[in-house]
């Protein structure tokens, strides 16, 4: 396999084209296609980062060299965004393998640099079939109605904000109708995702904490072009802003002690906090106050401890210069190894990692 790096300006506007409708002027697809020996008619197929490549192991090409014969039936690899790699694939070529766990598309023919642009968005339309159907959301955009689509959303708005046990998965059939709906429309399902988040946080107190979720979840949504990635985005983020809210008194959501807890950890979570320490706080057992806990908010008192302490801290990474030890110390963290398990446990990243692409973003 071969994997060939783009100019970034047209990079920029193959992008734009394959998910804006911005044209491109098919004797540049001619020359760039050109420039890596690839013919007409060839296959191209979409496959999610995770079951793409290992970048490191592919021939690199240089548009200083021409390629040879011998090049003729190897797939092309091409990135022209984050998110997934596009396999151009030989007529004659050999097929290509993949893993168990490869997130794919059914290949699509192109037979022209005109029809080019097309058969890029139709192999991302097959991932995305293919996606929803691994991930037990496959149907017709028909059978799913807006109101069906609005209900779902007014009824996680609720439950998140009662921290109701269930509410996650009340959060994962509403995902499952947007993603069944808007199955060819990528844009709007983000949009959906932003207007669910504004209606959840809306008049939270915690603002400055709120906002700066809001804008990371803004970057990492518009960074996501496959839906099982967008699910874990959506999910991870969902669950850091659930942490966060009070909760609505007086809705059938927590009871008094489990409402004290959350307002004890959220005012205390950047300091030693045993389960003991807690109880004593809101004046009942520790054992009375871990299945109040577990029943009512679907986790552990220190598991939800943890992503108020891991959401503090993907704060202070982002927006500040302290090292990660500091980083570490001043969310309530004992070590700095504690804080790295915890911390990729939680994001699936590094705390050094997420600083660097945090500051990427932000650029």
């Amino acid at each position: 396999m071969i994997y060939f790096d783009l100019n970034p300006s047209i990079r920029t506007n193959f992008t734009a084209a394959v998910f804006y409708g911005k044209s491109v002027n098919p004797s540049v697809i001619q020359r760039v296609l050109s420039d890596v020996g690839m013919k007409w008619p060839h296959r191209v197929q979409a496959v999610g980062v995770q079951g793409g490549p290992d970048i490191s192991i592919l021939k690199r090409y240089s548009s200083r060299e021409k390629p040879g014969n011998e090049w003729e039936r190897e797939p092309r690899v091409l990135s022209i965004h984050s998110g997934l790699y596009y396999f151009l694939l030989p007529e004659e070529g050999a097929e290509v393998s993949f893993g168990k766990s490869a997130r794919r598309g059914e290949p699509q023919r192109s037979v022209s640099p005109e029809h080019w642009i097309h058969s890029l968005q139709q192999a991302v339309v097959s991932l995305r079939e293919n996606e929803l159907e691994r991930m037990g959301a496959s149907g017709s955009a028909q059978l799913v109605s807006k109101q069906q689509e609005q209900d779902a959303a007014r009824r996680l708005v609720v439950m998140a904000r009662m921290h109701a046990p269930d509410w996650e998965e009340a959060a994962a059939d509403w995902l499952r109708l947007c993603m069944i709906r808007y199955q060819r429309m990528l844009n709007i399902v983000r949009r959906k995702i932003m207007e669910l988040i504004s209606s959840m946080t809306r008049g939270a107190e915690e603002e400055d904490r709120i906002s700066f979720l809001y804008a990371d979840l803004v970057l990492r949504v518009y960074q996501t072009h496959t839906f099982s990635e967008l699910e874990e985005v959506t999910f991870t983020s969902l669950r850091d802003v659930v942490s966060l809210l009070g909760g609505e008194q007086g809705s059938g959501g927590q009871s008094e002690v489990v409402a004290k807890a959350i307002r004890f950890l959220g005012e205390h979570h950047a300091e030693p906090v045993s389960l003991k320490e807690l109880s004593e706080a809101v004046h009942v057992s520790s054992s009375h106050l871990a299945r109040r806990f577990r029943a009512e908010m679907g986790v552990s008192v220190m598991t939800y401890l943890h992503r108020l302490r891991i959401t503090h801290a993907k704060q202070l990474l982002a927006e500040s210069n302290d090292t990660v030890l500091s980083v570490a110390l001043d969310c309530g963290f004992e070590s700095p190894e504690h804080f790295h398990r915890i911390f990729k446990r939680i994001t699936q990243t590094t705390p050094r990692r997420y600083r660097m692409d945090a500051r990427v973003d932000r650029i």
